[in-house]
């Protein structure tokens, strides 16, 4: 009897494990098959919008949308100062992004939503793409193959690829050492929306003759909810990163009033400044890195980059440096499917 009931079990063990492999496999094939493709919007039927409460004509005419057509409906929430602000002379910037295997895809939304700004092309000479040793011959391919799209139209694109994984930050430390050739350096990580006006603030604050080389330009963000829709989250301007006692990143509300030691009060309303970084995005002179011991601490693990932001956040404080943050002005969203900020950083 014994032995009955053993064998029947080890069947239905065996069942239970093909099942779930059949799964398995049949997700895999889908999001395979998903990211092999451009970025597109399922087709939503007017039932669907009636029963969502939408008009029936609403999006009738288009039934799927490229990832540029749902970038483009993200409105501007700037503020008339913020969207008129003439800029003075902008120092020229590199831009990079460091992505891994599938990542590439969320990097492929990030260099979309860069290439929509019209000012990209007069202030960044250099858009560098590392690639933190990919393994997967279908990202290889389909990197090589966007790479070749985007380059007829902004040269300036390029791609380094690392023959060892070396996580983020390191990646990030590595172009900043080989590969960099402008002063002014942006970082923006894989999965982040950047909206039209979001450089020229940046570059602005790293810009100014009095404090600029001393400063870490962060900008003002949104947390994405729907990778598909980029449906997002508003948030506050009040809401700034801080540091807890256990040397973790915590984003609280700052209700003091902002800085206003610039002579342009105007200015003085854009910015504040912060006490540490959250690292997603933001923009830095290599000179003013060089000067603190450079972007990342070599000795430190490779992780999710949190501990690196916050050494560079001290480091940065006992140098004499500043980290400002944009207030609702050159706004990024931050993508949940890269970030998942909700368990990183506490919110």
């Amino acid at each position: 009897m014994n032995g009955r009931g053993s064998v029947l079990c080890d069947v239905i063990l065996l069942l239970s494990l093909v099942l779930l492999s059949a799964v398995f496999l049949t997700h895999y094939a889908d999001v395979t098959r998903r990211n092999s493709r451009d970025f597109i919007v399922p087709e939503v039927t007017s039932d669907e919008r009636e029963s969502a409460g939408e008009s029936p004509s609403t999006g009738a005419a288009v039934g799927q949308q490229t990832a540029d057509d749902v970038l483009r409906r993200i409105p501007d929430l700037r503020s008339a100062v913020c969207r008129y602000r003439k800029y003075k002379q902008l120092p020229l910037a590199t831009i990079v992004v460091v992505f891994k295997d599938y990542e590439f895809y969320d990097a492929k939304l990030t260099l979309t939503s860069l290439l929509r700004d019209a000012d990209l092309a007069h202030l960044v000479t250099e858009l560098i793409l590392v690639d933190d040793a990919s393994s997967r011959e279908q990202v290889l391919e389909d990197t090589q193959n966007y790479i070749r799209s985007v380059s007829t139209s902004f040269p300036a694109v390029r791609l380094v690829r690392l023959r060892t994984r070396v996580g983020r930050v390191r990646a990030r430390s590595f172009a900043v050492d080989e590969h960099v050739t402008n002063d002014v350096v942006v970082f923006v990580d894989a999965g982040v929306v950047c909206l039209p006006g979001w450089l020229s603030p940046l570059l602005e604050l790293v810009g100014s003759a009095s404090d600029g080389q001393t400063t870490i330009a962060v900008p003002h963000y949104h947390h994405v909810i729907n990778p598909v829709t980029l449906d997002y989250v508003p948030t506050s301007s009040e809401l700034v990163a801080t540091m807890s006692w256990s040397l973790t990143i915590r984003m609280r509300y700052q209700t003091t009033s902002r800085d206003s030691t610039s002579s342009d009060s105007d200015a003085s309303r854009l910015w504040r400044t912060v006490p540490v970084l959250r690292g997603e995005v933001m923009a830095v002179r290599r000179t003013f890195l060089s000067s603190v011991g450079g972007l990342y601490d070599a000795r430190l693990e490779s992780g999710t980059g949190v501990g690196e932001h916050v050494e560079l956040s001290l480091r940065t404080w006992l140098c004499g440096g500043s980290i400002k943050v944009g207030a609702i002005y050159g706004e990024v969203r931050i993508c949940c499917r890269r970030m998942n900020s909700a368990v990183l950083y506490g919110i």
